[in-house]
């Protein structure tokens, strides 16, 4: 099972996978959480954040999750992905998925940007940011959409809201 959990940056995927993974880990030991960030500082950062890099860097993720999935482990993914193309390889690719987009207005992303991401490239000084000069492209049909415009995130509702998609129960037994 491989659950993608994605949308810009600031919108809340690693906080929102990080609950799920908390969640399922009782009844589901053998889970992994792949986040976006951490693959690139564990592939040594070799890629930058241009449109093809970010392409590049996303279909690297999509094929390690298979890989994972092939060895029978269940994977939660956190990732801009904003390529059509790998959010197609995914669908055809996976036995069992569940995409979940992410929406948050620039707005709440401008105040919880955290990382400065938003500020630094509307002042211009860096480049190459989804949604601001890079187009970020959300899936066409995500299975599970979550707005996130909230400031206090109903991490039970959502972690409900997928587990039931995939039918898994996170009661221990």
């Amino acid at each position: 099972m491989i659950i993608w959990i994605c949308g810009p940056s600031g919108a809340g995927k690693t906080t929102i996978g990080q609950a799920l993974y908390d969640s399922l880990k009782k009844v589901l030991p053998n889970l992994f959480m792949l986040d976006g960030d951490q693959f690139r500082w564990a592939m040594n950062n070799d890629l930058g954040y241009s449109a093809e890099d970010r392409r590049q860097n996303s279909h690297r993720i999509a094929k390690i999750c298979k890989l994972l999935e092939l060895q029978s482990i269940h994977v939660i993914c956190c990732g801009v992905t904003i390529h059509p193309e790998v959010q197609e390889y995914n669908r055809d690719a996976y036995e069992e998925y569940c995409e979940v987009l992410i929406e948050t207005s620039f707005g709440t992303l401008l105040k919880r940007d955290v990382k400065g991401i938003y500020k630094r490239a509307l002042a211009g000084e860096i480049k190459e940011v989804a949604g601001v000069d890079i187009e970020f492209l959300p899936p066409s049909d995500p299975h599970i959409t979550i707005n996130n415009d909230e400031d206090l995130i109903l991490f039970d509702h959502i972690v409900e809201r997928i587990t039931s998609y995939m039918g898994v129960s996170t009661r221990v037994s």
